[in-house]
């Protein structure tokens, strides 16, 4: 399936590629790079992304998010209640709202607009169903009617409103393959959509993959998707895979047994603390006795909330990194606390616990004499005749009198910045909020903290994160509001950030690049791991309960659903469920374990999946899990002592006295001992009068990577001269780092950069156009790009940073086209991958050359080129000088590159110049800011004048070849022979020292290098 969409992309053709998960989309994505070196002329993407891909150039109204949807719902709900009849009683309860947007939600799915609901609706003969499908009707009409009227959308009529605009969609023009990779079901606006493109193109063709084919999967799927691929003529490919865990998946739930001895263990645990710590004692075996990559063993939980927290802290305490990111609800961070009691002080001035709150926050009022003011407020409360009492106080001789008066002033300075009205409009509540958060200097006072080390920079961070979210939050509502103009009470406006508040979470820490996967089942689709461990394999669960709450129950929607509206039928849902735990069970190839827990977290029994059980039964190990021992909290501490991974585990044991203390002491002794002996060797090796082993001199045997088929990047060959030892950890030892990949990283700011510019002469030249300036279509192409990224406006940083950005790209843009106009030249390539063994004889070199510019003369090229590395920074020190000395290589290198690709075009090619050109300083002086190799003889042909240091023509080929040999060659040759040694002089000292991703681990110590043998 990879080979096809590659011959399509040759051809120069588009590529959609659809995937149901984050799983499959971050797979497919690996694959396609590994065959491309990139991702061009493809998109790996979800149903929604094509819908917003498709109406992008059509779409006349505004996108609302889930909460605007809610708020307008519930207005056109007070609006319209004396038509709801069968809800009347409950119609106005926020639970009431959420049900019956959800509903509204599933029947959009099923693509049907109001009315044709109510037909539907009308065949069904039961009284109950038509009576509320009624409410139903009546609400989701005057909903659709009040979208329409404030000409807007919602999430959920994105997908109609692209199958109603495909005809004269920009996106699908040069569109060939759309790829359906690893769905067993789609939603009927989903099918709609792909049904609408087929009949408006008949040029594009589909190719879709089902994952896994077993019995009960065929029966489930004939009627979904295989359904849809036969109405869309799709060329179905089938995975054939084969192992015994495939066939153990193969024979469930169909009543047949398995008489194979699998690498499967059943364990059980009386709590999720007990059971995770399991797990991570199994992952640590198995890193331990088994090589396998930390990615290729996968946790699957299908209740991540209430696991989430455990896993992060007892994988920590392991030192297994998970592939999972850290969050914290706003609503448990002190500080947002704070401001919500300070706001709510407003129905009660002398609220005792919330003024001490409030009074003793270090970034609301942050009073010096804490325990005084917790004595004053002691003293002074009286409930509703506080106020009285503290006025005689402070008017008799009482010694707390100076204490009580500060205590007023602060009470009184409350009362007056929380003067508003009892009801107005929401932006005006939340611009007393904001205003009192920006008089309270709540984000200085975060800062001030931190420098002056009262707290940690991670609760700094945890704090300004939480607060701009909170601003966030506020604005995010703001804006819904505002579409209703509504007035509402400041009992409301608490209780509206209340209920939203709880949605909310704070990023502490980001996933890493690389760990054990955490997944839900729904996101295996088809992908393979090593180890597989499911955890929560309980009744309710694993399975989840289904049709349990809702507008309708359980037994009305299977009424629906047996007259072809889903709603989330149990029986629908149950067995996609089963197929979940299937490709759960298919996934593993080496071995699985399955845990299940005996007790709730309240200590109530909880029953065993079914699912379990029928593992259980096909393999016909009935009587071995029968005398499978029941943990109970006690045997959480009661470990073997060659199980102890922690210094807790291991404190816990010895305090709670299970072994005896002389084998203990014994057993401890030996451990120490290794340390010892261990960190005495790499004494011996660190001072060393030779460079060894622990500087990076492992020698050929260990270099044998860098063979004739490895591939060596122009950007690390570039960067090995300044740090070999880091080029050893990443390339070598293959140590991963975690980089920030979101706005306001430096990598991820390059990369926007690289990507719009591709973007923007990549239409110009494949449509053959003149260059010219676009202000909107520049920022259409950064919107595009950022949403592909993920990155959303959800706080004023984000906006911020993105406008800055934009700033950049177009005045810097403005004035490289200018300078393209003024001397005659035009981009030829963009963002060229190349793999090539021409440049050193028997070594690969890899890389991307950023762009090239030809001379056009009269409408014809005449071969001269420039060759461009776009940096965002300075570029002064890559001018020729600093080239010869070897401080950059890439764009001698890529010169090899274009003048092979050029001659292969029937040019002659002769270079006018090889570039550094730096966006950032080009865009802020208002002129073409590069530094290089420039030739003399062609200097004028890009305008350089002046002092520039140039090369004659003559001594152009002379000097690359000196480059070469010297720089590139000699580095590649020290690579071979395993010669990675710290440098003299660390290149991330000064003020650059805290860049460097490896500083934790780096061996770099100059007075011990300075010893060594080779200075």
């Amino acid at each position: 399936m990879f080979k096809k969409c590659i011959e399509v992309i040759k051809k120069g053709k588009k590529v959609v590629y659809l995937a149901p998960s984050r799983e499959v989309i971050s797979f497919a994505r690996e694959k396609i790079m590994e065959n491309l070196g990139g991702l061009f002329y493809i998109d790996v993407i979800t149903f929604d992304d094509l819908a917003r891909n498709i109406v992008m150039d059509k779409l006349d109204r505004e996108l609302i998010s889930t909460k605007a949807s809610l708020i307008i719902l519930q207005q056109v709900i007070k609006e319209n209640l004396n038509d709801i009849s069968y809800f009347n009683m409950v119609a106005l309860k926020k639970g009431f709202v959420i049900s019956l947007y959800n509903t509204i939600r599933r029947i959009k799915k099923e693509n049907l607009s109001p009315n044709e609901f109510l037909d539907k609706v009308n065949s069904i003969e039961d009284s109950r169903i038509k009576l509320k499908s009624l409410d139903v009707y009546r609400i989701y009409e005057k909903y659709q009617e009040k979208l329409n009227r404030l000409k807007l959308y919602d999430m959920d009529d994105l997908l109609r409103f692209a199958s109603d605009n495909v005809k004269d969609s920009q996106y699908l023009k040069d569109v060939e393959l759309i790829v359906l990779d690893g769905y067993l079901d789609i939603f009927k606006n989903e099918e709609a959509l792909l049904k609408s493109i087929k009949n408006c193109y008949n040029n594009i063709n589909f190719i879709g993959n089902i994952p896994l084919r077993t019995d009960f999967i065929d029966l489930f799927i004939e009627k979904e998707i295989l359904r849809v691929y036969k109405d869309l003529k799709v060329e179905i490919y089938e995975e054939n895979k084969t192992g015994d865990f495939k066939l153990l998946a193969k024979k469930l739930f169909t009543f047949e047994r398995l008489e194979k001895d699998l690498n499967l263990k059943i364990i059980n645990a009386p709590c999720i603390e007990d059971e995770v710590r399991q797990a991570a004692r199994i992952i640590k075996d198995i890193i331990m006795n088994d090589e396998t990559e930390l990615d290729k063993i996968a946790l699957i939980v299908n209740d991540l909330e209430s696991y989430q927290s455990y896993i992060l802290d007892i994988f920590n305490e392991y030192e297994i990194p998970v592939m999972l990111a850290d969050f914290e609800n706003l609503k448990n961070i002190p500080l947002i606390r704070s401001i919500l009691n300070l706001i709510t002080l407003r129905f009660d001035l002398f609220d005792k616990n919330k003024l001490e709150d409030v009074l003793l926050s270090p970034y609301l009022f942050d009073l010096d004499d804490k325990e005084k003011l917790r004595e004053v407020l002691n003293l002074t409360y009286k409930g509703e005749k506080t106020r009285e009492y503290i006025e005689k106080l402070i008017n008799s001789d009482f010694e707390l009198k100076e204490n009580i008066k500060k205590l007023k002033e602060w009470i009184d300075f409350i009362d007056s910045i929380l003067k508003v009205k009892d009801n107005d409009l929401f932006e005006n509540f939340k611009g007393m909020v904001v205003g009192i958060i920006d008089k309270l200097k709540v984000k200085q006072k975060i800062m001030k903290a931190y420098k002056e080390g009262l707290i940690p920079i991670d609760i700094a961070l945890r704090d300004m994160k939480a607060l701009l979210a909170f601003l966030d939050l506020l604005e995010e509502l703001n804006n819904s509001y505002k579409l209703l103009r509504n007035s509402i009470s400041f009992e409301e406006f608490i209780e509206i950030i209340n209920e939203n508040i709880n949605e909310v979470s704070v990023t502490l820490k980001n996933k890493p690049s690389y760990g054990i996967k955490v997944l839900s089942p729904d996101l295996i689709r088809g992908i393979s791991y090593d180890y597989v461990l499911i955890l929560g394999l309980n009744e309710g669960i694993f399975p989840r309960n289904f049709g349990t709450s809702g507008i309708y129950t359980s037994r009305e929607k299977e009424i629906f659903y047996k007259n072809g509206i889903n709603l989330g039928a149990r029986s629908f849902e149950y067995d996609k469920e089963k197929i979940r735990f299937i490709m759960s069970i298919a996934s593993c190839e080496k071995g699985i374990f399955l845990s299940y827990r005996t007790s709730n977290e309240d200590g109530s029994y909880i029953i065993k999946s079914a699912f379990l059980d029928e593992v259980i039964f096909t393999l016909g190990i009935e009587e071995k899990v029968k005398k499978l021992y029941q943990r109970c909290m006690r045997d959480r501490f009661n470990l073997k002592i060659e199980n102890i991974y922690t210094k807790k585990e291991l404190i816990n044991s010895y305090s709670l006295g299970f072994y005896d203390d002389a084998k203990f002491l014994q057993k401890l002794d030996e451990l120490t001992l290794s340390y010892i002996q261990k960190g005495k060797e790499m004494e011996f090796l660190r001072w060393s009068e030779k460079f060894t082993n622990y500087d990076g001199l492992v020698g050929e045997n260990k270099a044998q990577v860098f063979n004739c088929e490895y591939a060596f990047s122009v950007s690390t060959i570039n960067y090995f001269l300044n740090c070999p030892f880091k080029f050893f950890l990443e390339n070598l030892i293959e140590v991963g780092y975690d980089e920030e990949d979101d706005i306001f990283s430096h990598l991820s700011e390059g990369n926007l950069y690289h990507e719009v510019l591709k973007e923007y002469y990549k239409y110009f030249i494949d449509r053959g156009y003149e260059i010219e300036y676009d202000e909107l279509f520049i920022e259409d192409i950064v919107e595009k790009i950022m949403r592909k990224k993920g990155i959303l406006e959800t706080n004023i940083l984000i906006k911020r940073r993105k406008a800055e950005i934009l700033n950049v790209i177009k005045s810097f843009l403005k004035k490289d086209i200018e300078f393209l106009n003024k001397f005659n030249l035009r981009p030829i390539l963009v963002e060229h991958t190349f793999v090539s063994e021409k440049i050193i004889e028997g070594v690969k070199i890899k890389g991307r050359i950023d762009r090239v510019d030809m001379e056009i003369l009269d409408g014809k090229p005449t071969g001269y080129f420039v060759v461009y590395d776009y940096k965002k920074g300075d570029v002064k020190d890559k001018n020729l000088i600093g080239i010869l000395k070897g401080n950059d290589i890439q764009i001698s290198t890529y010169f090899y590159v274009v003048q092979n690709i050029l001659r292969e075009k029937g040019f002659d090619p002769k270079a006018i110049a090889l570039l550094y050109y730096s966006i950032k300083n080009t865009a802020k002086e208002g002129k073409p800011k590069y530094s290089g190799i420039i030739i003399e003889d062609t200097k004028n042909k890009i305008g350089v004048k002046g002092k520039t240091v140039t090369l004659s023509c003559d001594n152009f080929d002379t000097v690359l070849e000196y480059i070469k040999k010297s720089h590139i060659e000699s580095r590649i040759e020290r690579i071979k022979k395993g010669d990675f040694t710290l440098p003299l002089n660390c290149p991330k000292k000064g003020f650059n020292k805290f860049s460097c991703s490896f500083s934790d681990i780096c061996r770099y110590e100059l007075d011990r290098i300075l010893k060594k043998a080779r200075w």
